[in-house]
């Protein structure tokens, strides 16, 4: 399922294309994400001398031992959109690309068990304006990010390590994903023990603490998250949390390879593990839409000392949107040393 490297450059290309025409709603386009993406390795990427491999190389006559350094960096894997109207993500492209069939998905397949119109969204009274709703409904996707090539270019001393991510691949669509998205129908049976309080929180340690977002199962679009920018949030953690995940149950989406060493082009890299609530390493979030930050945080910071608004700020943030409609890049931290031969051991100092 994955696209080789010229028809990515291909598909990236186009999407610029589109990115220059005029969008009605949306307000963020691939130009844009990348541009973001670009100002903010100073901010997000990290990148660190961690040790050295060893390889042994052998020829028909001798066999040496070869060294390569080991660093790690952080990547820009995935464009993870939450927004109010199904098959109306904000980034430009991936609308106009994949939002008819999101809505033939919908039609073809949720509707046909229950009823539901996906022209109208999931659910009007969830927008920002009326942030005393109790529930509030998101859909999400997980796209592969539009800049991951041009990361792999940098001029960097050693790597840049290769991303597990393919440029411009779905890798989750909830409106494909409908009936779990909505209904969680397998997994109130599979993983009913996490959606217990306390079990899994976003919040800044993984724990109940004081302040948490909510809980990350059931990972639906509904969450009883009042503040709109932080029920997005949710949304956005749970799309990724499921993306880097292998054999989810009940489950339609393109899993993110996580975790473990593999060998990647002229690389061994030690691939970052799936997505958790307080851990950096395996995820951190830079927001483009409604606002376009040039650094990275975990999503469930502890905002009760933010003042009265906290880190989502109410209706009149910059944070909040008043469509509903949120775009962030999801960033994940890589490692990895060039090959010299076959592998023996790395020695790390972190």
């Amino acid at each position: 399922m994955f696209l080789r490297p010229t028809a990515r450059s291909a598909c990236f290309a186009a999407a610029f294309m589109l990115g220059l025409a005029p969008a009605a709603r949306a307000e963020v386009n691939s130009i844009d994400i990348t541009q973001d993406t670009m100002s903010a390795l100073a901010s997000c990427l990290d990148y660190r001398i961690e040790g050295i491999c060893f390889w042994l190389r052998c020829s028909w006559f001798e066999c040496s031992i070869e060294t390569s350094i080991r660093v790690g960096h952080y990547i820009p894997d995935l464009v993870i959109s939450a927004y109010h109207e199904a098959a109306e993500n904000p980034w430009y492209e991936i609308r106009k690309s994949l939002g008819h069939a999101q809505e033939l998905a919908l039609e073809q397949g949720f509707s046909a068990l229950v009823d539901y119109e996906p022209g109208e969204g999931a659910q009007h009274d969830s927008r920002p304006a009326r942030n005393h709703a109790t529930v509030t409904y998101k859909e999400a996707d997980a796209i592969g990010h539009p800049a991951v090539d041009l990361i792999e270019e940098l001029p960097l001393p050693e790597g840049p390590c290769p991303s597990a991510a393919d440029m411009l691949m779905p890798y989750y669509q909830s409106a494909i994903d409908a009936i779990e998205w909505r209904l969680g129908a397998v997994e109130s049976i599979t993983h009913a023990h996490k959606a217990l309080p306390g079990a899994e929180e976003l919040s800044e340690d993984g724990g109940w603490a004081l302040q948490t977002w909510g809980g990350v199962y059931p990972r639906m679009g509904h969450t009883p998250q009042p503040e709109d920018a932080k029920a997005a949030g949710m949304a956005a953690f749970r799309a990724g949390h499921i993306t880097t995940r292998s054999s989810e149950p009940g489950r339609i989406y393109t899993h993110l390879s996580s975790g473990g060493a593999v060998p990647m082009e002229e690389y061994r890299v030690w691939l970052p593990d799936p997505l958790e609530p307080g851990n950096a390493e395996s995820g951190t979030f830079q927001m483009h839409h409604p606002r376009s930050e040039s650094s990275c945080q975990i999503l469930g910071v502890d905002d009760r000392f933010d003042g009265l608004e906290g880190w989502a700020g109410g209706a009149s943030s910059s944070r909040t949107d008043l469509d509903g409609d949120y775009v962030w890049t999801m960033w994940r931290r890589y490692s990895c040393c060039e090959r010299e031969g076959a592998f023996i051991t790395s020695v790390t100092w972190q």
